[in-house]
């Protein structure tokens, strides 16, 4: 073999090499873009169902409020006391009397003491509060989308569809 064979055989197996790589990339390039079709297709059709209906977004939250502060209570606590309290005894004493000497004697007691009181309780605490709240939640959104806005898109959309056409198809 000489050197002009070999270098046409190369040449040649490179230049299928190309082709079949060519064949390999419009084909790949033709099926994105039939996915982009579809997928505008769809958006279109979506944009066009939404003109005039609100779209309703559940928003869900779920999250933990921390809470910490110090809760200061400073208050009089006034308490009214009365009581009647009853003394009924015998006290036995001894005295001391000229010529009869030292004498016991018993001496009956009874009484009503009556006791009417208020009392004023100063009360002064600090409480520390530290929780975390669990906050889970999930209402709905309604969103209007204006009929001109999805007008002036489904415009842009067909647009864009026209300008990305392949001239294959």
């Amino acid at each position: 073999m000489t050197w002009v064979r070999v270098w046409r055989l190369a040449i040649s197996l490179l230049v299928l090499a190309s082709l079949v790589l060519n064949v390999y990339l419009v084909r790949t390039l033709l099926g994105i873009s039939r996915g982009a079709e579809s997928a505008r297709t769809a958006l279109r059709e979506t944009l066009v169902s939404f003109s005039g209906e609100p779209i309703i977004v559940p928003i869900a939250v779920d999250e933990e409020i921390p809470v910490q502060t110090t809760l200061a209570f400073s208050d009089t606590l006034v308490v009214p006391f009365q009581l009647d309290y009853t003394l009924d005894t015998v006290v036995s004493t001894s005295i001391n009397i000229p010529l009869l000497g030292r004498q016991s004697v018993a001496v009956p007691v009874y009484a009503i003491i009556p006791i009417s009181e208020t009392l004023a309780i100063p009360i002064q605490m600090d409480i520390p509060i530290s929780m975390s709240y669990p906050l889970k939640v999930e209402f709905p959104v309604a969103v209007e989308v204006p009929a001109g806005l999805t007008g002036d898109l489904v415009d842009y959309l067909d647009t864009l569809d026209f300008h990305l056409r392949f001239p294959f198809r």
